[in-house]
């Protein structure tokens, strides 16, 4: 089986290092752990700190492929006993990273992605934060649009804005 040991170097170095177990396992005080397992963190603990982002997702592509509330964070994040912090360059969700952690779902598009100049100048140019990566096109992750929505930046009549804000 897989281990769901809580590494404590791992854990201190993390995002979530100043919160409680109780604060995400909701089921902590009332299951006997760790003989048995603690059920994974639902959605609706990550709304107690991240209210914003939660809210952003459900009104999201993200939010709505899925239903109107993922299950988890961790698809995208990781476990929530090693998330990083999302200035933190080796964050999964960093300029640099987000090619892996959105192609996971992605990666037709990706594949595309890879042979651009946006691609040469994240991964070979040292451009590093300054280079286009998924976000910088698509908008905030939490708050991704379909293509076909108007709202959305990368719908047709938003294009010229989108890629305006760094080509002239």
């Amino acid at each position: 089986g897989k281990s769901l040991a809580v590494h404590e170097a791992a854990f201190a170095a993390g995002a979530h290092k100043r919160a409680n177990c109780t604060d995400c396992h909701a089921d902590a005080l009332t299951t006997k752990h760790p003989r048995n397992d603690l059920a994974p963190v639902a959605i609706e603990s990550c709304a107690g700190c991240h209210e914003d982002e939660i809210a952003a997702l459900k009104g999201s592509i993200h939010g709505e492929k899925k239903g109107a509330t993922p299950a988890t964070c961790q698809a995208c994040h990781g476990s929530v006993h090693t998330v990083l912090k999302s200035k933190d360059p080796d964050n999964s969700m960093s300029a640099v990273n987000q090619a892996q952690s959105c192609g996971t779902c992605h990666e037709p598009m990706m594949e595309a992605w890879r042979s651009s100049e946006h691609a040469r100048a994240l991964l070979k140019g040292g451009l590093g934060e300054a280079a286009p990566s998924c976000t910088s096109c698509h908008g905030a992750a939490h708050a991704i649009k379909a293509r076909a929505n108007p709202a959305a930046a990368t719908a047709a009549a938003n294009v010229p804005e989108t890629c305006g804000r760094c080509h002239s």
